[in-house]
């Protein structure tokens, strides 16, 4: 399974329904994300998460996709999403040694209050793998 598809499979299990909005690009060769950032949107109860995945191992991954939220030209976007309560967050993964599977380790999640701010959270399984 993909980092992509773990998320989704840990979202479900908390009673949201996941969708990938990221998708392939023939003509660049290359994966293209919702405004430029967001991998996935899950609806919850009272929720809608907008969310980066990225790979933990790579901690400069995990600046580079936080410095295109809090820089890139789609701030607005990210701004607006915060100031109508959805949730923007960017989620790290790391691959188990057991089964090769990812296992949840942070939330970066981020929240406007005058200023988008980056909260970090560790809401993760608890070391379980699904």
């Amino acid at each position: 399974m993909s980092a992509l598809s773990d998320c989704m499979a840990v979202l479900r299990v908390w009673g949201e329904t996941p969708g990938k909005v990221e998708r392939w690009n023939p003509h660049s060769h290359k994966r293209e994300d919702l405004w430029g950032f967001v991998d996935l949107i899950s609806v919850g109860e009272f929720t809608i998460r907008f969310i980066q995945v990225f790979d933990e191992r790579h901690g400069s991954r995990r600046n580079q996709h936080l410095d295109k939220i809090l820089t890139g030209p789609m701030r607005h976007v990210v701004e607006q999403l915060l100031k109508n309560y959805a949730s923007v967050e960017l989620w790290g993964l790391r691959k188990s040694t057991r089964k090769g599977k990812f296992f949840h380790r942070s939330v970066l999640k981020l929240t406007l209050e005058g200023d988008i701010r980056v909260i970090e959270d560790d809401i993760n399984m608890r070391g379980r793998t699904l």
